[in-house]
Protein backbone atom coordinates (compact mmCIF):
# COMPACT_ATOMS: atom_id res chain seq x y z
CA UNK A 1 0.00 0.00 0.00
CA UNK A 2 2.71 2.60 0.77
CA UNK A 3 4.67 1.40 -2.73
CA UNK A 4 1.33 2.31 -4.57
CA UNK A 5 0.98 5.88 -3.05
CA UNK A 6 4.50 6.53 -4.19
CA UNK A 7 3.96 4.91 -7.23
CA UNK A 8 0.84 7.03 -8.00
CA UNK A 9 2.72 10.25 -7.72
CA UNK A 10 5.28 8.69 -10.30
CA UNK A 11 2.43 7.62 -12.51
CA UNK A 12 0.52 10.73 -12.44
CA UNK A 13 3.66 12.74 -13.78
CA UNK A 14 3.68 10.40 -16.73
CA UNK A 15 6.39 7.86 -15.65
CA UNK A 16 6.95 5.20 -14.42
CA UNK A 17 9.69 3.10 -11.82
CA UNK A 18 10.37 -0.25 -12.56
CA UNK A 19 12.54 -0.68 -9.12
CA UNK A 20 10.63 0.26 -6.27
CA UNK A 21 9.97 -3.09 -4.94
CA UNK A 22 13.72 -3.84 -5.57
CA UNK A 23 14.77 -0.63 -3.84
CA UNK A 24 12.35 -1.24 -0.55
CA UNK A 25 13.24 -4.59 -0.49
CA UNK A 26 16.73 -3.10 0.02
CA UNK A 27 15.57 -0.98 2.61
CA UNK A 28 14.17 -3.64 4.44
CA UNK A 29 17.31 -5.68 4.45
CA UNK A 30 19.53 -2.73 5.50
CA UNK A 31 17.58 -2.23 8.02
CA UNK A 32 17.51 -6.54 9.31
CA UNK A 33 20.93 -6.46 8.59
CA UNK A 34 22.24 -3.23 11.10
CA UNK A 35 20.52 -4.59 13.95
CA UNK A 36 22.01 -8.17 14.12
CA UNK A 37 23.20 -9.59 17.42
CA UNK A 38 26.24 -10.66 17.01
CA UNK A 39 26.88 -7.87 14.60
CA UNK A 40 26.48 -3.96 14.36
CA UNK A 41 23.79 -3.96 17.04
CA UNK A 42 22.03 -0.66 16.22
CA UNK A 43 19.25 0.69 17.36
CA UNK A 44 16.10 0.13 15.83
CA UNK A 45 15.57 3.41 15.34
CA UNK A 46 18.93 4.44 13.90
CA UNK A 47 18.94 1.20 11.56
CA UNK A 48 15.11 2.32 9.76
CA UNK A 49 16.64 5.89 9.45
CA UNK A 50 19.98 4.19 7.37
CA UNK A 51 17.16 2.14 5.81
CA UNK A 52 15.68 5.43 4.74
CA UNK A 53 18.55 7.54 3.81
CA UNK A 54 19.83 4.91 1.42
CA UNK A 55 16.19 4.36 -0.60
CA UNK A 56 16.28 8.22 -0.80
CA UNK A 57 19.66 8.38 -2.33
CA UNK A 58 18.96 5.59 -4.73
CA UNK A 59 15.52 7.36 -5.55
CA UNK A 60 17.43 10.93 -6.26
CA UNK A 61 20.67 8.97 -8.11
CA UNK A 62 17.52 7.49 -10.65
CA UNK A 63 15.46 11.04 -10.33
CA UNK A 64 18.99 12.57 -11.37
CA UNK A 65 19.08 10.40 -14.30
CA UNK A 66 15.65 11.01 -15.84
CA UNK A 67 15.41 14.87 -15.09
CA UNK A 68 18.71 16.42 -16.03
CA UNK A 69 20.35 13.43 -18.36
CA UNK A 70 17.21 12.74 -20.02
CA UNK A 71 17.16 9.21 -19.61
CA UNK A 72 13.78 7.50 -20.08
CA UNK A 73 12.38 6.45 -16.50
CA UNK A 74 11.24 3.22 -18.17
CA UNK A 75 15.32 2.50 -18.59
CA UNK A 76 16.91 4.20 -15.49
CA UNK A 77 14.44 2.20 -13.14
CA UNK A 78 14.80 -1.37 -15.38
CA UNK A 79 18.46 -0.82 -14.96
CA UNK A 80 17.86 -0.13 -11.24
CA UNK A 81 15.85 -3.14 -10.75
CA UNK A 82 18.31 -5.58 -12.23
CA UNK A 83 21.46 -3.88 -10.22
CA UNK A 84 19.64 -3.70 -6.76
CA UNK A 85 18.03 -7.17 -7.21
CA UNK A 86 21.76 -8.75 -8.07
CA UNK A 87 23.24 -6.83 -4.99
CA UNK A 88 20.24 -8.78 -2.82
CA UNK A 89 21.01 -11.64 -3.92
CA UNK A 90 24.76 -11.24 -3.19
CA UNK A 91 23.70 -9.99 0.29
CA UNK A 92 21.66 -12.67 1.12
CA UNK A 93 24.26 -15.38 -0.02
CA UNK A 94 21.44 -16.86 -3.13
CA UNK A 95 18.43 -16.04 -4.79
CA UNK A 96 16.56 -18.34 -1.68
CA UNK A 97 18.60 -16.18 1.16
CA UNK A 98 16.61 -14.80 4.29
CA UNK A 99 17.35 -12.36 6.82
CA UNK A 100 15.21 -12.71 10.05
CA UNK A 101 14.90 -10.74 13.47
CA UNK A 102 14.17 -12.35 16.66
CA UNK A 103 11.28 -10.93 18.64
CA UNK A 104 13.37 -11.94 22.12
CA UNK A 105 15.62 -9.27 21.33
CA UNK A 106 14.52 -5.54 23.14
CA UNK A 107 16.05 -3.41 20.09
CA UNK A 108 14.61 -6.50 17.03
CA UNK A 109 11.32 -6.54 18.30
CA UNK A 110 10.23 -3.23 17.41
CA UNK A 111 11.02 -4.03 13.49
CA UNK A 112 9.24 -7.60 14.32
CA UNK A 113 6.14 -5.81 15.47
CA UNK A 114 6.05 -3.26 12.23
CA UNK A 115 6.45 -6.51 9.72
CA UNK A 116 4.68 -9.48 11.71
CA UNK A 117 3.55 -7.73 15.26
CA UNK A 118 -0.37 -7.56 16.38
CA UNK A 119 -2.25 -5.32 18.37
CA UNK A 120 -4.27 -7.18 21.18
CA UNK A 121 -8.15 -7.25 20.33
CA UNK A 122 -9.03 -4.81 23.56
CA UNK A 123 -6.41 -2.34 22.48
CA UNK A 124 -7.97 -2.43 19.11
CA UNK A 125 -10.99 -1.97 19.48
CA UNK A 126 -10.22 1.15 21.78
CA UNK A 127 -7.58 2.43 19.37
CA UNK A 128 -11.00 2.27 16.63
CA UNK A 129 -12.99 4.50 18.94
CA UNK A 130 -10.31 7.07 18.77
CA UNK A 131 -9.87 7.05 15.35
CA UNK A 132 -13.48 7.30 14.11
CA UNK A 133 -13.81 10.07 17.18
CA UNK A 134 -10.80 12.29 15.47
CA UNK A 135 -12.34 11.58 12.21
CA UNK A 136 -15.73 12.53 12.68
CA UNK A 137 -14.59 15.54 14.78
CA UNK A 138 -12.75 16.66 12.05
CA UNK A 139 -15.23 16.25 9.35
CA UNK A 140 -18.25 17.99 11.71
CA UNK A 141 -16.11 20.54 11.92
CA UNK A 142 -14.92 21.17 9.03
CA UNK A 143 -18.38 21.22 7.31
CA UNK A 144 -19.82 23.70 10.47
CA UNK A 145 -16.50 25.93 9.61
CA UNK A 146 -17.69 26.66 5.84
CA UNK A 147 -21.46 26.36 6.31
CA UNK A 148 -20.64 29.61 8.70
CA UNK A 149 -18.39 31.28 6.39
CA UNK A 150 -21.16 30.84 4.10
CA UNK A 151 -19.47 28.36 1.87
CA UNK A 152 -20.29 25.39 -0.13
CA UNK A 153 -20.57 22.77 2.62
CA UNK A 154 -22.30 19.17 2.77
CA UNK A 155 -25.26 18.47 4.58
CA UNK A 156 -25.48 17.50 8.41
CA UNK A 157 -27.24 14.50 7.07
CA UNK A 158 -24.31 13.86 4.36
CA UNK A 159 -21.74 14.47 6.82
CA UNK A 160 -23.26 12.46 9.22
CA UNK A 161 -23.29 9.15 6.87
CA UNK A 162 -19.77 9.68 6.15
CA UNK A 163 -19.04 9.51 9.46
CA UNK A 164 -21.09 6.10 9.90
CA UNK A 165 -19.60 4.58 7.29
CA UNK A 166 -16.24 5.16 8.52
CA UNK A 167 -17.59 3.77 11.73
CA UNK A 168 -18.92 0.81 9.69
CA UNK A 169 -15.54 -0.28 7.77
CA UNK A 170 -13.92 0.22 10.95
CA UNK A 171 -15.70 -1.80 12.81
CA UNK A 172 -15.53 -4.57 10.11
CA UNK A 173 -11.81 -5.33 10.09
CA UNK A 174 -11.22 -5.12 13.42
CA UNK A 175 -13.92 -7.46 13.94
CA UNK A 176 -12.26 -9.44 11.49
CA UNK A 177 -8.62 -9.38 12.52
CA UNK A 178 -10.02 -9.83 16.25
CA UNK A 179 -10.98 -13.96 14.79
CA UNK A 180 -8.35 -16.47 15.54
CA UNK A 181 -6.33 -16.97 12.40
CA UNK A 182 -4.12 -19.84 13.31
CA UNK A 183 -4.19 -23.00 15.27
CA UNK A 184 -5.48 -24.66 18.27
CA UNK A 185 -1.98 -24.14 19.76
CA UNK A 186 -0.97 -20.99 18.64
CA UNK A 187 -3.18 -18.48 18.61
CA UNK A 188 -3.20 -15.27 16.35
CA UNK A 189 -5.58 -12.59 16.83
CA UNK A 190 -5.32 -9.07 16.87
CA UNK A 191 -5.29 -6.36 14.37
CA UNK A 192 -1.68 -5.78 12.53
CA UNK A 193 0.61 -3.18 13.10
CA UNK A 194 0.85 -2.43 9.19
CA UNK A 195 -2.86 -1.39 9.10
CA UNK A 196 -2.37 1.41 11.44
CA UNK A 197 1.43 2.40 9.82
CA UNK A 198 -0.31 2.16 6.39
CA UNK A 199 -3.26 4.56 7.78
CA UNK A 200 -0.35 7.28 8.99
CA UNK A 201 1.55 7.02 6.31
CA UNK A 202 -1.78 7.94 3.93
CA UNK A 203 -3.10 10.84 6.48
CA UNK A 204 0.17 12.52 6.23
CA UNK A 205 0.40 12.21 2.62
CA UNK A 206 -3.12 13.52 2.12
CA UNK A 207 -2.44 16.60 4.12
CA UNK A 208 0.86 17.25 1.85
CA UNK A 209 -0.89 16.94 -1.08
CA UNK A 210 -4.06 19.04 -0.03
CA UNK A 211 -1.64 21.86 1.65
CA UNK A 212 0.47 22.01 -1.98
CA UNK A 213 -1.13 24.32 -4.10
CA UNK A 214 -0.78 25.09 -7.53
CA UNK A 215 0.75 28.67 -8.50
CA UNK A 216 -1.26 31.15 -11.08
CA UNK A 217 1.68 33.42 -12.68
CA UNK A 218 0.58 37.33 -12.28
CA UNK A 219 0.96 38.10 -16.09
CA UNK A 220 0.09 34.97 -18.00
CA UNK A 221 -2.51 33.50 -16.06
CA UNK A 222 -1.21 29.91 -15.54
CA UNK A 223 -1.99 27.76 -13.08
CA UNK A 224 1.65 25.28 -12.67
CA UNK A 225 1.49 22.27 -10.57
CA UNK A 226 4.17 20.60 -8.65
CA UNK A 227 6.82 23.74 -8.37
CA UNK A 228 7.22 24.69 -12.10
CA UNK A 229 6.59 28.35 -12.81
CA UNK A 230 8.31 28.67 -16.23
CA UNK A 231 5.80 30.10 -18.52
CA UNK A 232 5.11 28.06 -21.42
CA UNK A 233 4.77 30.10 -24.66
CA UNK A 234 2.95 27.95 -26.71
CA UNK A 235 -0.05 28.22 -24.11
CA UNK A 236 0.44 31.85 -23.57
CA UNK A 237 -0.02 32.74 -27.28
CA UNK A 238 -3.82 31.50 -26.61
CA UNK A 239 -4.51 33.28 -23.65
CA UNK A 240 -3.78 36.89 -25.59
CA UNK A 241 -5.58 38.48 -28.21
CA UNK A 242 -4.00 38.02 -31.89
CA UNK A 243 -3.48 41.21 -32.58
CA UNK A 244 -1.06 41.65 -29.83
CA UNK A 245 2.74 39.75 -29.86
CA UNK A 246 3.82 39.39 -26.59
CA UNK A 247 7.57 38.80 -25.65
CA UNK A 248 8.75 37.42 -22.58
CA UNK A 249 12.30 40.11 -21.38
CA UNK A 250 14.73 38.23 -18.68
CA UNK A 251 16.75 40.87 -17.16
CA UNK A 252 20.19 40.12 -16.29
CA UNK A 253 20.13 40.02 -12.54
CA UNK A 254 16.97 39.03 -11.75
CA UNK A 255 15.17 35.42 -11.49
CA UNK A 256 13.15 33.97 -14.11
CA UNK A 257 9.47 34.58 -14.39
CA UNK A 258 9.35 36.20 -11.15
CA UNK A 259 11.66 39.01 -11.85
CA UNK A 260 10.86 39.16 -15.67
CA UNK A 261 8.16 41.28 -17.54
CA UNK A 262 5.79 41.35 -20.43
CA UNK A 263 6.26 43.75 -23.29
CA UNK A 264 3.05 43.84 -25.67
CA UNK A 265 3.89 45.35 -28.76
CA UNK A 266 0.76 45.84 -31.44
CA UNK A 267 0.90 44.37 -34.76
CA UNK A 268 1.15 46.69 -37.13
CA UNK A 269 -0.99 46.73 -39.97
CA UNK A 270 0.75 46.08 -43.44
CA UNK A 271 1.25 49.29 -45.95
CA UNK A 272 1.26 48.62 -50.05
CA UNK A 273 4.79 50.16 -51.44
CA UNK A 274 3.90 53.51 -53.09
Amino acid sequence: MVLAMAETVVLLLGEIDLSVGAVALTGGVIAFKLVQQPGPAWPWWAAMLAALACCGLIGALQGTLVARLKIPSFVVTLGGFLLFSGILVVVLGGANGTVSVSSSAPNQRVIYDMVQGLIVPVAGWVALAVVVGAVGTVLWLRAAARRRQGLVAPPAGLTAIRIALVALVGVAVVMICTVNRGTPLVTVQGVPWVIPIVLVVLGVWTLLLRRRQPHRHPHLGLRVVLGDRRPRRHTARFLFLRSVQHQYVRPRSARPVLGGRLRHRRRQPLRRPG
